[in-house]
């Protein structure tokens, strides 16, 4: 929409697309990151000590690749409009989404990944790599009003005995322990509130059913409902 007697164009920009406005309106937290300031000095070189970054530059060294280009020692990575952005090593990540998510007055995960997405290239998944690391923000976590809907309405399952109804859940992520085990299998029967915890090295569903199948079931007895959420 335009106004003829001024040439004023107006475009409506969707809010949660609309980066510019948010900025003005929300008190700028700044952080001092010297740490980041530092690396960002010498990126071509963390790349080097970057696992998944240094195979990459040894393959685009040997061969031309298609969605990876490395200039004055640094590599990009090119998507198919041509757009080239800098792969940023896995040790910058965490610190870069803080200071931008702060510096931008704690915006959300969407607008976020916008603003980094315009130059910089995560070697892992880049949008749920920021989800992870906004969601973690203290400030927001005690400010802001979770506008998520639920999934549906609660149901109360109370059990009546033991052995009715056992939860499964994992710990995770922990310290490594012994035998590289970082993980925690927690089966509790709801009834009785006894708790069964197995130390895992990985989490997979196979793993997660043979401690249920070949010791839960075999040394407490058969169950008749388990509870789990999404991620177990």
């Amino acid at each position: 929409m335009s106004h003829k007697s001024t040439r004023i164009r107006y475009k409506h920009i969707a809010g949660k697309e609309n980066i510019g406005a948010d900025v003005l309106t929300r008190y700028p937290q700044i952080p001092e990151i010297l740490e980041l300031k530092q690396q960002f000095k010498q990126p071509s070189i963390l790349q080097q000590f970057d696992n998944k970054l240094y195979k990459i530059v040894r393959q685009v060294v040997n061969v031309a690749m298609k969605y990876f280009i490395i200039y004055e020692d640094l590599l990009f990575s090119k998507d198919k409009k041509g757009k080239h952005r800098v792969m940023i090593p896995d040790i910058m990540v965490h610190q870069l989404v803080i200071e931008t998510h702060e510096n931008f007055g704690h915006m959300g995960t969407y607008k976020i990944y916008e603003l980094l997405h315009g130059n910089y290239q995560f070697p892992n998944n880049m949008h749920r790599r920021t989800k992870k690391i906004i969601k973690l923000c203290n400030l927001c976590q005690r400010s802001k009003i979770n506008n998520q809907l639920a999934r549906g309405p609660m149901i109360s399952n109370i059990p009546t005995e033991p052995r009715q109804t056992i939860s499964v859940d994992l710990m995770e992520p922990l310290p490594k322990g012994q035998l590289g085990t970082k993980f925690i299998l927690a089966l509790l029967d709801i009834f009785s509130k006894h708790v069964k915890l197995y130390p895992l090295r990985r989490a997979t569903m196979d793993i997660i059913l043979k401690h249920i199948l070949d010791d839960y079931l075999p040394q407490f007895g058969p169950v008749q409902r388990i509870l789990t959420d999404n991620g177990t």
